[in-house]
């Protein structure tokens, strides 16, 4: 409860994306269903996609009191899945965590691993493919990753 606090805290006065998310999420909700499957409870993710503008890019925003079971359990994935209506196959996980990836490669889905300063140090072995920014990812780049998993 105390971590909750905290958390909220640091996050209500506003939160900065990482590089390059805004324009991922613009490019990739042109062309797809966009959800965002997350351990975070449902009071934070509002504060979070609320301050980044978001929510009007999104078909669903699945949050830890949606599902049974945490990551690395795929619980949050299969719900996100199912709410997009798109079944698993042309689903790419975007993840910046061991435990993320982790859900995601268990639920069956392709998986991008994203680097950030906590994360260096993270085994992300089961993602198709590993960035160090959002910025370096498109369109094409997630369809061969679905393409070459089929």
């Amino acid at each position: 409860a105390r971590k909750g606090v905290l958390y909220r805290a640091l996050i209500e006065p506003g939160v900065e994306p990482m590089p390059g998310a805004r324009a991922v999420l613009e490019r990739l909700g042109r062309t797809r269903p966009l959800a965002i499957a997350t351990n975070t409870v449902r009071a934070d993710a509002a504060i979070i996609t609320g301050h980044l503008g978001i929510d009007g890019l999104l078909r669903a925003v699945i949050v830890r009191e949606d599902y049974a079971r945490s990551k690395p359990a795929p619980d949050v994935y299969l719900l996100a899945v199912e709410r997009l209506g798109t079944g698993p196959a042309g689903v790419v996980a975007i993840e910046d965590s061991a435990t993320g990836v982790a859900a995601a490669a268990a639920a069956g889905l392709v998986c991008v691993a994203v680097r950030t300063a906590v994360t260096r140090g993270h085994d992300f072995g089961p993602a198709a493919l590993i960035v160090s920014s959002l910025e370096e990812l498109d369109v094409a780049i997630l369809e061969r990753l679905v393409r070459g998993r089929r």
